[in-house]
């Protein structure tokens, strides 16, 4: 039994396992062992350093025994750190049954996780006295490294033989032939994006991307609503620019077909009242979370994010106004790398929360210099890093707002926007339209339409460049 004051470990069974190894020194016994163990397994200084001079051995297909184990130990100078030759013969002397081999290295597996555990709360418990820490942070920083201590476990595998991928395969074609899916991921609300994308998948990261005034909060509050609307799951909507009320009056807007400062006014008639009541009676049901907390940073989204999972079960999607919007409490070498940082945390969140989450991000004033002021993806403010942790990237382009009428298809533009979807990592890209109706705040269905590609579709293979350099 151990002090209360040692970490637990348990030599005896280190010796054991060692001794196996040796005394039983096939291919297939230490290959299973180094599934299983580390050198971090070993307690002790000295058996670490046998453990990793036996995987040596072994990967070089030389037969592990005393003599052969002595030498690698002398030729590395180590041999005085075990004992000399006598501590490797005491070593070899701890008989074990092969049978027992496993259950010894699943225990010494577990005494690890707990000298690990031991560890971190310590490193917490010292931190969570001090008051210039940030509690959000360090409830982050705690369960961030329990999870790692989670995944050391080294007890379990992902490796499948591919008859079990064939069977899955098979079932899962016969499903869908039986049952088609249109969409396999959560619905948009909009046929037409649902149809490039094939809806949104969990743990993507997703983001609209526009410059201002092209209405990138309304189709983002669209989604989100759709998706609530229909959906039993929570839907999150971290809104930094603004608050929970201006959120409120659009939806209402959208809803009741009536402007947003009317209702604000109180400028509506008792029959329009009861028309923004009955809009605003479709939500009440919903799971939609706001939070427009607008200096809320990446540490503290996540602890909601695993709060709401905690309390609904789970999450539908999360949306986010908007990234550049976005600081951290971090020292960084510039804004650049704080973006980085940022985009990189939303997509580890989103695998996290097994959810999509759009992000909404500004793009540079380049796309408005050009004649033709379609958004690309060179146009994204800090764009190397926002593309590069983003699954999709999509823009919003509205003609109309430049002064042009109709489309180079000959097609009205007015009360229109063009939705680009420039990169889909395993999917397709393209442009669909939507209806927008801008004193409501709300983009609407058309009718089903084909995307064009006239965008580069070279540009989700190769991104950031320009058409002319294919």
């Amino acid at each position: 039994m151990n002090n209360d004051n040692i970490p637990p470990h348990n030599l005896d069974y280190e010796r054991a396992v060692l001794s196996c190894l040796i005394n039983n020194s096939t291919n297939v016994t230490i290959d299973e062992v180094a599934m299983l163990l580390t050198q971090d397994d070993f307690y002790t200084n000295s058996n670490k350093i046998i453990y990793n001079a036996i995987l040596e051995l072994n990967k070089t297909s030389i037969a592990v025994d005393i003599l052969t184990l002595s030498k690698i130990l002398e030729d590395k100078n180590q041999i005085n750190q075990v004992g000399g030759r006598i501590g490797v013969t005491e070593i070899s002397n701890n008989f074990t049954n092969v049978s027992q081999l496993q259950h010894k290295c699943f225990y010494l597996k577990e005494l690890t996780l707990r000298r690990n555990l031991i560890k971190e709360a310590h490193n917490i418990l010292g931190k969570v006295y001090s008051l210039d820490e940030d509690i959000f942070e360090l409830m982050d920083e705690f369960d961030s490294n329990i999870s790692k201590i989670k995944n050391i476990d080294g007890t379990s595998t992902n490796l499948k033989h591919i008859r079990e991928s064939v069977d899955t395969a098979i079932k899962q074609l016969d499903q869908a032939m039986n049952e088609p899916i249109k969409v396999e991921g959560v619905e948009t609300g909009f046929t037409n994006i649902d149809g490039v994308l094939q809806g949104m998948k969990n743990g993507q990261s997703i983001t609209i991307a526009a410059r201002p005034a092209m209405a990138k909060t309304s189709l983002l509050t669209n989604i989100l609503t759709n998706v609530a609307k229909k959906s039993n799951k929570a839907v999150l909507f971290f809104s930094l620019e603004m608050t929970n009320r201006e959120l409120m009056l659009r939806i209402m807007s959208a809803e009741s077909d009536l402007l947003s400062h009317k209702i604000a006014q109180g400028n509506i008639s008792p029959q329009d009242s009861i028309r923004v009541v009955e809009g605003l009676n479709k939500y009440y049901d919903t799971n939609l979370l706001i939070d427009d907390t607008a200096d809320i940073t990446p540490t503290k989204m996540r602890a909601i994010a695993k709060k709401v999972k905690r309390d609904f079960g789970s999450i539908a999607l999360i949306g986010i106004d908007f990234v550049q919007i976005i600081k951290t409490k971090e020292k960084v070498q510039n804004r650049d790398v704080e973006i980085s940082n940022i985009t990189r945390d939303i997509k580890i969140l989103a695998k996290e929360m097994d959810c999509p989450i759009i992000t909404l991000s500004q793009l540079s004033r380049e796309c408005e210099k050009r004649a033709d002021k379609r958004p690309m993806l060179s146009d994204l403010r800090d764009s190397g890093t926002i593309e590069q942790n983003s699954d999709v990237v999509m823009f919003i382009h509205r003609p109309e707002y430049y002064g042009i009428q109709t489309f180079e298809d000959g097609e009205s533009a007015v009360d229109m926007a063009e939705i680009i979807v420039a990169k889909n990592r395993g999917g397709s890209v393209g442009t669909i339209r939507l209806g927008f109706e801008g004193k409501y705040t709300r983009f609407k269905n058309l009718g089903l339409q084909m995307p064009s590609f006239d965008i580069n579709p070279n540009r989700n293979i190769e991104p950031n460049r320009d058409d002319d350099q294919f």
